[in-house]
């Protein structure tokens, strides 16, 4: 999960998350990130101020990464992003990332987004 600092128009990875088929690189690259502030100019930042999912089918061929150095470590391939949203506010953002192109689809961020909204109605 991305927090979104409007004020300086950057996302702050405050959490995350590991499939159990996660390679060890990938949950330690994760892991050593947390607390990393990104610029809000990647897809991050696009589903951040379009308030729309964004989804990469093969992030090989994506120049608009904001986070470049992730790519080696973690194998990652395909990618989506969506905005998580309270009292009408983009607060934030949830990625998900596999190491298969063409892994996520319309469905995908749809079940996504229904995680979200159950998950903000359990915060603390």
């Amino acid at each position: 999960y991305w927090s979104v600092d409007p004020r300086t128009g950057t996302l702050h990875l405050e959490v995350g998350w590991s499939s159990a088929h996660a390679t060890r690189a990938a949950v330690d690259f994760y892991r050593g990130s947390r607390g990393v502030v990104l610029p809000a100019d990647g897809l991050l930042g696009r589903a951040w101020k379009s308030g729309k999912p964004v989804w990469v089918q093969d992030v090989t061929h994506e120049s608009r990464t904001a986070w470049p150095e992730r790519l080696a470590p973690t194998a990652e391939r395909s990618t989506f992003c969506f905005p998580v949203f309270a009292e009408g506010e983009v607060i934030g953002a949830i990625s998900a990332q596999s190491v298969r192109p063409d892994a996520y689809d319309r469905a995908s961020l749809e079940l996504q987004q229904t995680l979200a909204l159950i998950l903000l109605q359990h915060r603390a």
